[in-house]
């Protein structure tokens, strides 16, 4: 009943009363009903007793002797049948047995027996009757019809008998007349009731209606008040009854709840900033990489704040002073991106994020509808729900880095100054972070640079060792093979076998030239040469090698082309980088491009490769993916100052990811099958271009081919050095042969060095130790012609040994061998040592003889005064 309007429980109330008020009609009519049947039974009774008394009148009589019994019956039956009472109500008498004695209305039915008789109902009443007659009186209902009518209506008769003559007299009432009289009583109560519950039901609508109609508006006020709308009017404040009274508390109560929602509104706008804050700083915490600080700055306030979009954007110095988006979470629908925001004094910069950054001043927007600052995006702004938003300009040590802009669908969302001053260090939190990132990234970068370089140093270092001891070896075995090729006839098939060694010995030795290049440990011959000219001679060279399936194209810049380094080398170069793309190509059809051209210093490689020379990180490599998929690697560094010549190499092959990319320099990485390369091919170029003092762009995409880019100094045309013209093999001097003092440590090398000065003439001594050979010289200075040296031996260095031996002996000519000579590369220092000549192993016979025999005769010429 509590959930019922008030004029819903009247309405019950009504009904009840209504209920009540049936029943009791219904009740008295069936009592009035009852006491009428009452008092018909008792009359019928007393009837019959009537007619009884008649009977016992004429017996008394008959016993008296007036006349016999039989005639005292008939004169009893004879009045009983013409006893009349009411309008047609009569007298009937029967027997024990059932057999009709007298019929008040209908004679014909005297004499005949009804003890199965039944009525309309099939109830047989008549032994029933004969029974209550017997047992000394009683009354029964049935169904029986009125005289001349065959309809049969509901009947009670009373019944007495009379012993003495074994009769059964009755007599009984219609009771349609009763029901006749139940009905009218019973219409009569329900007029009186429905007028009663009528004149109920107006004044219990009256008094609803002074209650229910001012509860109602009451309530409606009170639900406006509750779901936050405190301007409406309280009504029936005027009233003096309760309903006044609850009317005025309402009232009351509207003002605090608008007091209280103020000050909730503002409370829930400082929590909600204040989670914003605090998920903002657990991002700053943990994030690590300056892409994931900025999303997860983002997200968390979307999330954790229930604003509708925020965004972050660097202020970028270029010329249009752009805002550059480099984060975006929430509801954005392309707005960001369409919008075009700088930070300039342009139109496109009067907004708030560009206000916020050019002033260094956070920008709030109450009411995007309203603040002229949102003229030119407020339709766009309104359409995606901004309603109000502010711009925090992200401040550090070096200025304003950038803008931190939150939307709200609310207006007056970021109104509070309290509000304000905690997302204004929520942004310059994000800017420390910010700088933090870089500078740990930037920090990260040189480190695996330097161990990259690091790495590259040691591969180097081993490499050179390696190739050290790989030249001895190579220099014996070509030296013992040109034995045997001097030694046997020409249709011997050993002397074929042996031309063959050499000749493997001879791509071995080419080989130790890419292993030194890469090592960087080869000495330079510096030339001033045309790239242009290097290209076309070397293209030739390509063109044989590789199938006619390679298209081989070759472009070239009109200007100035000129390098200053080893042309060998860079030729070698060239043609390894050419012999990749053509295996990138996987044996399809495609273009192999050479290209040279002038250096633009611009672009993102070049400025990686600039900082890379600042921080002293040449060495290694670094490598990173563009938006668009390519991933790119820079090796070396580059002068800005300087011009440069590029020497672009690339394919329309498979390309590579930025795995392979991270280590194609790596000595012995290789994708190709074995069959096919050593991977020694790209560390060779790595060595030689550092080695030149340039630097290597990388740029590839799988699926879109491979670009080379080798990047080196530009010489200049006073660079060019006229070619000196060569002496005749032997100057003129007759090799007449000397004595030699021949230190190496390395037996298999030193041994076919001995046979072969031997061979041509030469009286050698051999030491394996070169502190025993300076022993001997200074003991016997003038024993020996010349000295033959290697460079790596214990104890002394073949640069230390010669450096003593020209102490002893200033005058003696001196040749220094070595597998590589990086530590001995300057022409101050050979000159200081007084070397006379700097061979390479494996050293050339021809060429070692003719230094030789030219040393011996210019010390055995005089000099001229």
């Amino acid at each position: 009943m509590r959930k019922k309007s008030i004029m819903n429980q009247l309405s019950w109330l009504i009904g009840l009363a209504a209920i009540s008020l049936a029943v009791l009609s219904v009740f008295a009519a069936l009592s009035l009903r009852e006491e009428m049947m009452e008092a018909a039974i008792i009359k019928t009774i007393n009837l019959a007793e009537v007619a009884q008394s008649t009977a016992r009148a004429f017996h008394e009589r008959a016993l008296a002797g007036e006349f016999d019994d039989r005639t005292a019956q008939e004169l009893a039956k004879t009045a009983i049948r013409g006893m009349r009472y009411g309008d047609e109500e009569y007298y009937f008498v029967y027997d024990a047995k059932g057999t009709n004695l007298v019929h008040g209305t209908m004679p014909g039915r005297e004499g005949h027996n009804y003890w199965h008789a039944a009525d309309s109902r099939g109830y047989a009443y008549i032994p029933d009757m004969v029974r209550l007659a017997q047992a000394g009186g009683g009354h029964v209902f049935y169904w029986f019809p009125k005289p001349g009518s065959d309809r049969p209506l509901r009947k009670v008769s009373s019944t007495v008998g009379y012993a003495p003559w074994g009769w059964m007299i009755s007599t009984g009432i219609y009771l349609e007349d009763i029901d006749a009289q139940f009905w009218s009583a019973l219409r009569n109560f329900a007029l009186i009731g429905g007028f009663s519950i009528i004149l109920v039901s107006i004044i219990a609508y009256l008094i609803a209606q002074s209650i229910a109609r001012p509860v109602r508006a009451l309530a409606r006020v009170t639900a406006r008040i509750g779901a936050g709308y405190h301007d409406d009017e309280v009504p029936a404040t005027d009233r003096g009854d309760e309903i006044g009274v609850l009317a005025k508390a309402i009232r009351v109560l509207r003002d605090e709840a608008k007091a209280a929602e103020r000050l909730r509104a503002e409370q829930e706008r400082l929590n909600r900033v204040l989670r914003t804050v605090g998920a903002g700083n657990g991002v700053l915490f943990h994030a690590v990489e300056e892409d994931d600080l900025v999303a997860s700055m983002c997200q968390k306030i979307v999330e954790r704040g229930g604003y509708r979009m925020a965004w972050i954007g660097i202020a970028e110095n270029d010329e249009a002073r752009t805002v550059r988006p480099v984060a975006i979470a929430g509801h954005d629908d392309g707005y960001i991106s369409l919008a075009r925001i700088t930070w300039g004094e342009d139109g496109g910069g009067d907004g708030p994020t560009g206000m916020a950054i050019r002033t260094g001043v956070p920008q709030v927007n109450d009411d995007t509808a309203e603040d002229a600052a949102m003229s030119a995006w407020r339709t766009s702004a309104l359409n995606r729900g901004y309603r109000s938003s502010i711009s925090l300009p992200m401040k550090g040590a070096s200025g304003v880095l950038g803008c931190l802009t939150i939307y709200a669908s609310e207006p007056g969302a970021f109104s509070p100054v309290e509000t304000v001053s905690l997302l204004v260090d929520l942004a310059n939190n994000l800017a420390f972070g910010i700088f933090a990132a870089r500078e740990r990234q930037r920090r990260e970068e040189m480190e695996r640079q330097l161990n990259q370089a690091q790495k590259m140093e040691a591969l180097g270092q081993l490499a050179g060792n390696v190739a050290h001891d790989f030249n001895n070896l190579l220099g014996a075995i070509l030296g013992l093979a040109g034995f045997i090729v001097e030694d046997t006839a020409e249709d011997y098939q050993t002397r074929h076998h042996a031309a063959r060694i050499i000749a493997a010995g001879q791509r071995g030795k080419t080989l130790i030239g890419q292993i030194l290049s890469f090592a960087r440990r080869s000495d330079l011959r510096r030339d001033c040469f045309s790239m242009i000219e290097l290209v076309e001679e070397t293209r030739d060279l390509v063109v044989v090698t590789i199938p006619t399936t390679t298209q081989v194209t070759v472009t070239g810049c009109e200007g100035a082309s000129l390098v200053l380094g080893d042309r060998d080398q860079l030729q070698q170069v060239l043609i390894n980088l050419c012999i990749n793309a053509h295996d990138a190509l996987d044996g399809q059809p495609g273009q192999v491009r050479i290209a040279v051209h002038p250096t633009v210093p611009e672009g993102q490689a070049f400025d990686r490769l600039i900082r890379r020379g600042s921080a002293r990180m040449a060495g290694a490599y670094e490598v990173w993916v563009d938006g668009d998929g390519t991933s790119q690697a820079v090796v070396g560094t580059c002068d800005p100052y300087m011009p440069h010549i590029s020497l672009v190499v690339s394919d329309t092959g498979c390309g590579m990811d930025a795995g392979v990319l991270q280590n194609i320099f790596t000595p012995f990485f290789t994708t190709k099958n074995k069959s096919y390369g050593t991977g020694l091919g790209l560390s060779m170029v790595h060595g030689a271009v550092l080695s030149h003092g340039g630097a290597m762009v990388v740029k590839s995409r799988p699926g879109r081919g491979t670009s080379f880019e080798v990047i080196l100094p530009m010489a200049r045309e006073t660079d060019r050095r006229p070619a000196a013209s060569p002496s005749p093999a032997g100057g003129g001097v007759t090799q007449t042969g000397g004595r030699l003092l021949l230190v190496d440590d390395d037996p298999d090398f030193g041994d076919m060095l001995l046979i072969a000065l031997e061979r041509r003439g030469f009286e050698v001594s051999p030491c394996a130790d070169p502190l025993e050979a300076l022993e001997g010289v200074r003991q016997h200075p003038g024993a020996w012609d010349a000295v033959v040296a290697d460079q790596i031996m214990p104890h002394l260095t073949g640069l230390d040994l010669i450096r003593e031996i020209r102490v002893l002996c200033p005058d003696m000519p001196c040749i220094l061998c070595t597998a590589f000579a990086e530590d001995i590369l300057d022409g101050d220092r050979l000159n200081e040592a007084g070397i006379y000549a700097l061979l390479r192993k494996p050293v050339d016979m021809d060429e070692l003889t003719t230094k030789l025999a030219q040393a011996i005769a210019e010390r055995r010429t005089p000099v001229p005064r």
